[in-house]
């Protein structure tokens, strides 16, 4: 590791004081500043924080926090050798290299005996006194559960057959920790973790630490480590791993919110559930100049994203035809059933070898030309859904018929803030009902 280099205030001799660690390329650099700013900004003891950003050698440094009026903090940058996990997968979109940094911790602090680690894409709106000073003496790490829009007990189980543990009812996300570093050195943990990452895991060193740190952590409450999909989260997806005290504290006190899905982080998407709150941090800790070009960019990014309309489709919709009766397909009957049994009345296949077989008792035909009902067409392959639009229009459908179902679906349409929800809403009832009185929903 290459030296630490200071650009914060003199460090004071102050007994109350807490390590925090976030690690970052030079992409999500100004994103690290602006968390780093809602940690400081809702600070309410005169504790001393010591920021640590880990970064690729030779990352060029930002100094952000120049007209800070903050005082009681550093900000120290560590430079990682480019060698470092340069054979490591990344299976993960929106992530890089550094997301495997945590890993090093406990070794690259060799001076501290606990820290936080944050990563870059949340935003801290109340104090971290309490998180920081939980007590973990017999324990590697706190953390918090992940908000599971598709949890059951058969993905649970598998997910821990995967991970080749007893259980991953208490699987965590790896975005906030409160880490042992004493212990974890005393264990000598990172050697443990380089070799378990070097097996290529789904979810990478989230999967690590889960594994390596299995029987060894406790979770703490959901304020500390809150989505921001979970504020258009259907309650009964938050009640599958919350309590409802927790559910009810978590959104309306959050400490932490997290922007960990996909398509929810406030720089791509300027629709996604509690945006505003970290564009207000966001204009706060960055120059304005850089402000605005950052917003004008997920201006342009968010005009080019589509939200899913799947998931208000099939609420509305009475009668839905699943296109493909493939391995997706049948996952997404079974899915359709939970919630709409009996909505479901075929399905569609191109593949001549399907047609004519059952599924459940549901058959599988041809495509048909559009009639005068009202009808969903759900594409559920994953290939050649352009090829299907064009085939289907070619019989009669319009795209308000349409609806395609793939990973992303649920993410983008719970991580869209209702404001937005409530206009697809309303022109999918137009659609349905014409000129005619409104149907209802949540």
């Amino acid at each position: 590791m290459k030296k630490i280099q200071n650009m914060g205030s003199e460090t004071e001799n102050i007994m109350d004081r807490i390590s925090i660690v976030l690690a970052s390329d030079y992409q999500y650099l100004v994103f690290a500043y602006i968390t780093i700013f809602s940690v400081l900004k809702n600070r309410k003891r005169p504790y001393y924080v010591e920021f640590y950003i880990m970064l690729p050698e030779k990352t060029r440094v930002l100094n952000y926090n120049q007209n800070w009026e903050f005082d009681r903090y550093e900000i120290n940058y560590i430079e990682i050798p480019e060698h470092c996990f340069s054979g490591h997968a990344l299976s993960i979109e929106h992530t890089a290299k550094p997301t495997y940094y945590r890993l090093m911790i406990p070794d690259i602090l060799q001076n501290v005996n606990k820290c936080l680690y944050l990563d870059a894409d949340i935003l801290v709106c109340n104090d971290l006194w309490e998180l920081y000073n939980f007590d973990i003496s017999q324990i590697d790490l706190m953390a918090g559960l992940g908000v599971d829009i598709h949890y059951s007990e058969d993905h649970i189980r598998k997910l821990a057959d995967y991970l080749q543990i007893d259980s991953a009812e208490k699987y965590f996300n790896a975005g906030v920790l409160v880490m042992n570093l004493e212990k974890m050195r005393a264990e000598n943990m990172v050697e443990t973790f380089l070799e378990c990452s070097k097996k290529g895991w789904t979810c990478q060193d989230q999967d690590v630490l889960n594994i390596c740190c299995y029987g060894r952590t406790e979770i703490f409450p959901m304020k500390y480590n809150v989505y921001s999909i979970a504020y258009g989260c259907e309650e009964e997806i938050l009640k599958a791993r919350f309590s409802v005290k927790e559910i009810e504290e978590g959104l309306n006190n959050p400490v932490i919110i997290h922007y960990a899905m996909g398509n929810t982080k406030p720089w791509y998407n300027l629709r996604t559930t509690r945006a505003e709150d970290w564009w207000k941090a966001a204009k706060e800790a960055i120059p304005g100049q850089e402000y605005r070009k950052m917003r004008e960019i997920a201006e342009k990014k968010t005009l080019r994203s589509n939200i899913s309309d799947f998931v208000p489709k099939i609420e509305l919709y009475e009668k839905i035809v699943i296109f493909g009766c493939g391995k997706t397909g049948k996952k997404l009957l079974e899915f359709i059933n939970k919630k709409y049994a009996g909505k479901v009345e075929v399905f569609w296949d191109n593949n001549h070898e399907h047609i004519g077989a059952m599924y459940q008792n549901i058959p599988v035909r041809q495509p048909e030309e559009k009639t005068n009902e009202n009808v969903l067409i759900v594409i559920s392959c994953q290939q050649e859904v352009e090829e299907i639009k064009l085939q289907l229009y070619e019989l009669g459908y319009e795209d308000n018929d349409i609806a395609v179902y793939n990973s992303q679906s649920f993410v983008s349409w719970f991580g869209t803030d209702r404001q937005y929800r409530k206009q697809i809403i309303e022109k999918i009832q137009k659609h349905i009902n014409g000129d005619e009185g409104k149907q209802k929903m949540q």
